[in-house]
């Protein structure tokens, strides 16, 4: 299996080995503007919408095998860094068993400040297979689900948004506050700063960071923002560290505060 999270000084050594595939996910303005040279062009908002956020599958297939991915090959997607647009898209994969994934650490501004060779035309794309996926139910959980797991030792539940998200302080719903039993670790946590650029905290950082806060490996963990995109950089992380049994809760705060049959802690 792939690792999650991959260097720019791999990445430099396999950008032209036939079964990588490099996914730039920013907008085509960026990609147009300058990109890393032989990547192609799938920003998130061309994919097609699904139920919750969940994409379908079949549509999902077409689209991935137009961009010239097959189920064996290795996708590296990047954005610019410090975004989360790259992990969204590793939870997509992930989620339909795709299984050599990476999301490029410090992204094309990682890849830009160590001098490296940009590209500026349409890269060639060569479609290939890719047979309708199966959906993995271990790595999304619904809202049902969620409530029905409260207060189970087994459980641990990550809330990614800010601290005053968290704590009611910035209202964003018809109610704010978190999900009772739920830890804040802002997705931000994830990062530090080299040089100027936002590349992950090293694992023993992360893997302290998470354990502090009661998100251990033997339990399962839940992760939710807003709306599935901070999360899915925890989620990333935590599946980085080897957490083997880690769900994203994609409608996160825009469905749980706006419902009036969910418990929120306000505090």
């Amino acid at each position: 299996m792939a690792d999650v999270f991959a260097s720019i000084e791999w990445l430099s050594l396999h950008v032209n080995d036939p079964d990588v595939v490099l996914v730039d996910v920013r907008q085509p303005f960026f990609y147009q503007q300058a990109h890393i040279p032989g990547a192609v062009s799938l920003p998130l908002m061309l994919l097609p919408a699904g139920s919750n956020g969940v994409p379908a599958a079949e549509p999902l297939a077409r689209k991935l095998g137009e961009s010239g991915i097959a189920p064996e090959t290795h996708v590296v997607v990047y954005d610019d860094g410090a975004s989360n647009a790259a992990a969204r898209l590793y939870w997509v994969l992930t989620l339909y068993g795709h299984a050599a994934v990476s999301i490029l650490d410090g992204g094309i501004t990682a890849w830009r400040h160590a001098g490296l060779d940009w590209a500026y035309d349409q890269s060639p794309v060569s479609p290939a297979p890719y047979p309708v996926p199966t959906m993995d139910a271990s790595v999304v959980t619904s809202t049902d689900a969620l409530k029905a797991s409260l207060g189970t030792p087994d459980t641990a539940i990550v809330d990614t948004r800010s601290p005053g998200e968290y704590l009611g302080l910035r209202p964003t719903a018809l109610r704010n506050g978190h999900i009772p039993g739920a830890v804040n670790v802002d997705w931000t946590a994830n990062f530090r700063e080299d040089n100027g650029i936002a590349v992950k905290q090293d694992r023993d950082t992360l893997r302290d960071l998470y354990r502090e806060a009661g998100a251990t490996p033997d339990k399962q963990v839940t992760v939710y923002c807003a709306s599935g995109m901070r999360a899915s950089e925890t989620f990333a992380v935590l599946r980085s560290l080897g957490y083997p049994r880690v769900a994203l809760y994609v409608p996160g705060w825009n469905e749980w505060g706006n419902r009036d049959d969910t418990p929120v802690d306000e505090g």
